[in-house]
């Protein structure tokens, strides 16, 4: 939210654990070897080229600053950690320290941290009530779970996170600091269905200044719909 941000099929049976609900909303579990491409937007800026690439708990994701070339990065996801990699021109990883992953990707307002969307994986997750929200031009009836920071130094310390109940995808997250103040707001206002599976198509996301609510820039995330590939025939 590096980023699916809540791809998952509708489930009935009983009533689900938190850990079951954010298990259908992590990326590691729901791209499916997809690539999604696309692009982020800070207001009213160029758009910035976006590439996204699963591969079981690996994410390759690039994106292309105005004038540069591509920047590429490859992150290594884990129950209850992750790590992050910059491809460097030679083919070479250089890692990136836990500092970095709140670094601002493009001048945009998401992070690398957003990108991976990684407070999906905290641990001790609650569902704290089941809510009726605006998503888009319609409504959704949504889980709203509660995750803690276990490294509150680094990052947000606080988030909520809104799951639909009928697709299992994520609408809604809304990072918090210390203080309980807003810094982030994230709204996913189109989805699309990937091999009868829901994933993001478009989401746009506010910075907040804590001190006041206000929201101080917006980044707009945009996704395709991947084309169909055709098979080719044995020759």
């Amino acid at each position: 939210m590096l980023l699916s941000f809540g791809l998952a099929k509708a489930q009935e049976g009983p009533q689900l654990s938190a850990e079951e609900i954010l298990s259908t909303a992590r990326l590691a579990a729901t791209l499916q070897e997809n690539e999604l491409k696309g692009h982020i937007r800070k207001d009213k800026s160029a758009k910035v080229p976006l590439s996204v690439f699963l591969r079981g708990e690996n994410i390759q994701f690039a994106y292309q600053p105005k004038g540069q070339t591509w920047q590429r990065f490859h992150m290594r996801l884990k129950k209850d950690h992750y790590d992050l990699f910059n491809i460097q021109p030679d083919g070479g990883t250089k890692r990136f320290s836990e500092s970095q992953l709140s670094d601002a990707v493009a001048g945009t307002d998401l992070s690398f941290e957003d990108l991976a969307m990684h407070f999906l994986y905290w641990p001790k997750a609650k569902i704290e009530a089941v809510e009726e929200i605006k998503v888009g031009l319609g409504k959704s009836t949504a889980w709203k779970m509660r995750l803690v920071n276990p490294s509150p130094n680094n990052g947000y310390s606080l988030v909520h996170v809104w799951v639909d109940q009928k697709s299992r995808a994520l609408v809604k997250v809304v990072g918090y600091n210390k203080k309980g103040q807003p810094l982030k707001n994230f709204q996913i206002t189109k989805l699309m269905k990937i091999k009868n599976l829901w994933t993001v198509r478009q989401m746009r996301v506010e910075r907040i200044k804590p001190s006041n609510g206000r929201v101080v820039s917006i980044t707009y995330l945009n996704f395709e719909k991947p084309k169909k590939r055709k098979l080719r025939g044995i020759r």
